[in-house]
């Protein structure tokens, strides 16, 4: 193998001590747990739960003990990188106590029930990271059930509808031309089955969507990255990291945009 991708922060030292070397390099999206707020009867309906579970989860130490560093934590769907991000989106601040708070305003004081629906394998270490999240919504008494689905049955939900869960795993993937909109019209009105809908953010979207400029484009980007961390449409968590091993032969590799110039590689050392 001259390339290995989709690799864990945990294979670092695997790759490393057989002469290669491990590549991180910074992916165009964001993770998070996406709220299915359309269905009649779920807890994330209501905004407050919503930005309980933003608060209550501890995303500083799922970057520095589950991805080695690799990622900054993420209030919205954009990365830093990406056309439209708005600087002046702070990410929830890990406030157990405010979860709480908010939890019990919401009428959930003793807690509450939720389903993740999850495809293991989506970007690295992410089977890992929603254990991680469901130990500390544990610890502001919410259970979160992980269910573990295949990508078929997560395309065709994520097409067609039927959920069965309250969230599910999402990568809000903006590669390869970094603009953030592109990840998340399917989180809005304009999906044929939204689990998501909030129509006072959808002339500002249409009119980002239609901009003439690339000024006016953004800071209406801008305003509907700031409405989504608003309403906490997800469980925002980190900007995505990618982890490659790099053969020791493999010389002028580069990625950029989620695209490997393959051309530019050469090999050395025979096959």
């Amino acid at each position: 193998i001259d390339l290995a991708m989709i690799l864990g922060p945990d294979s670092t030292d695997t790759v490393e001590s057989a002469g290669h070397r491990m590549l991180i390099y910074p992916l165009g999206g964001v993770m998070g747990l996406a709220f299915i707020t359309t269905k009649d009867k779920t807890p994330v309906k209501d905004v407050r739960v919503r930005k309980a579970l933003n608060y209550a989860v501890d995303k500083e130490r799922i970057v520095k003990a589950l991805l080695n560093g690799a990622g900054k934590v993420s209030g919205q769907p954009a990365t830093r990188t990406g056309f439209g991000y708005n600087p002046g989106i702070a990410p929830y601040p890990y406030d157990p106590a405010k979860a709480k708070a908010l939890l019990a305003e919401a009428g959930y004081p003793n807690g509450l029930s939720l389903t993740l629906e999850s495809v293991p394998g989506t970007i690295a270490a992410d089977a890992q990271v929603f254990e991680q999240v469901a130990a500390d919504l544990a610890r502001v008494g919410v259970t979160l059930t992980i269910r573990v689905t295949t990508f078929p049955t997560f395309s065709r939900r994520y097409r067609q509808g039927g959920w069965e869960g309250d969230a599910f795993g999402m990568y809000y993937n903006a590669d390869p031309t970094l603009d953030p909109l592109r990840g998340i019209k399917g989180h809005s009105c304009l999906s044929e089955h939204p689990w998501f809908c909030d129509e006072t953010i959808m002339p500002t979207f249409a009119a980002a969507l239609g901009a003439s400029d690339a000024a006016t484009r953004a800071r209406l980007t801008g305003e509907v990255m700031a409405r989504y961390h608003d309403q906490a449409q997800s469980l925002f968590l980190f900007e995505v990291s990618g982890f490659m091993g790099i053969a020791a032969r493999v010389k002028n590799f580069r990625i950029a945009n989620n695209f490997m110039y393959l051309h530019e590689v050469t090999l050395t050392g025979g096959p």
